[in-house]
């Protein structure tokens, strides 16, 4: 008997902040559920395990799903006039009959693949879509979620708005951890790169990790007005080639800037990001949380509140400590409402990318 099988084999597309998902919801029984929240973290062993109950027979037939369900010009909604394929691939385990008073239990389990097909421990964004297609799947308007992820456990807290139609979602961050060793090379990279561009060689950079790990670029020119680029595509893409060989898991790359002072206090940074096994996207939630904590330790914000800016919006970052730069509370951010014009949650029949197991119903 297979523990986990298709709620209905349909993908449904979520946005925030112009990162998109698309999230694959499946049932799951109690006593596996009950199993799965004694681990603390998603490894890639207790993946496998998982998946190999559900329409996937392995991990490996996951990832061959995201890259063919994700790819921009012939994936998911190919044909249908919305959007065409997603940043992301979610596979959501969860309990279809949770009760948004009962906060004390597991109530879902983010499997995670890039674009590319590669495994992804966290993505906070992601999450937020997840906790999303949960409440609109069970006709709910709010809950607060427990959501066990390759990050680590996360508790998300969402409610849905008519006026205007909005979804507001905070995700609960862990400690932002010191990330993969920089070795010399990488800060030669660099300043390979940047010395042959107008920006000019770094203040500092510096890695961190939520569950995945990044690489923050203190850009050396100063201030940047607002809807000015960080830095352009082109620069941020090389700079990405440049160090990734330096990090055999891969790493995500923000390049950050300060904004103008407002009331004599800088509050703010611009973010641009280039997103391991993904490429350059709008916005990146854990990229946002490690840019922020690591902006308020080299002093280039104070406060215990800052807010990211990205292309896809603006991230809102709360501290757990006033600028110690060890600690993120949680990412506050809001996206479009399902019923919103702006922003549909696009529903495709995923049968062509999926084969029940046998005794799946």
């Amino acid at each position: 008997m297979t523990n986990v099988f298709p709620a209905a084999l349909m993908l449904h597309h979520h946005s925030v902040f112009g990162n998109d998902f698309l999230v694959l919801l499946l049932r799951m029984n109690k006593e596996t559920l009950a199993t799965i929240e004694e681990e603390k973290v998603l490894d890639k062993f207790s993946e496998e395990r998982l998946l190999a109950d559900t329409v996937f027979d392995t991990a490996r037939g996951m990832e061959e799903v995201a890259r063919a369900a994700c790819d921009r010009k012939t994936g998911a909604g190919a044909g249908a006039g919305g959007p065409v394929g997603a940043d992301g691939f979610i596979v959501a385990p969860h309990d279809p009959d949770f009760r948004p008073d009962d906060k004390g239990s597991l109530r879902a389990v983010m499997v995670l693949r890039n674009a590319d097909g590669s495994f992804a421990e966290m993505s906070s964004n992601g999450v937020r879509c997840l906790a999303h297609a949960c409440i609109t799947a069970a006709g709910r308007d709010a809950a607060e979620l427990k959501v066990l992820t390759g990050g680590g456990l996360h508790r998300v807290n969402i409610y849905k708005y008519e006026d205007p139609p909005e979804v507001w979602a905070s995700v609960g961050m862990h400690r932002v951890l010191p990330g993969p060793i920089i070795y010399p090379g990488v800060c030669e990279a660099v300043n390979l790169v940047l010395d042959e561009t107008e920006y000019g060689q770094p203040r500092r950079i510096a890695t961190g990790s939520v569950g995945n790990p990044h690489l923050v670029i203190d850009r050396a020119q100063g201030p940047v007005t607002p809807g000015e680029l960080v830095v352009s595509d082109e620069v941020l893409t090389r700079l990405s080639r440049a160090v990734v060989p330096f990090f055999p898991q891969g790493i995500n790359v923000e390049v950050i800037a300060p904004l103008p002072a407002t009331d004599g206090k800088v509050t703010a940074i611009a973010m641009a990001v280039h997103e391991r096994g993904v490429g350059i996207t709008k916005a990146c939630g854990t990229g946002a949380a490690v840019s922020a904590v690591r902006a308020a330790g080299w002093s280039l914000v104070g406060g215990t509140v800052i807010d990211v800016v990205m292309p896809g919006g603006t991230e809102r970052v709360a501290l757990a400590t006033p600028v110690c730069g060890e600690e993120a509370g949680k990412l506050v951010g809001f996206f479009q409402d399902a019923e919103s014009e702006h922003l549909a949650d696009h529903v495709f029949d995923a049968s062509q990318w999926l084969t029940s197991p046998d005794g799946a119903s």
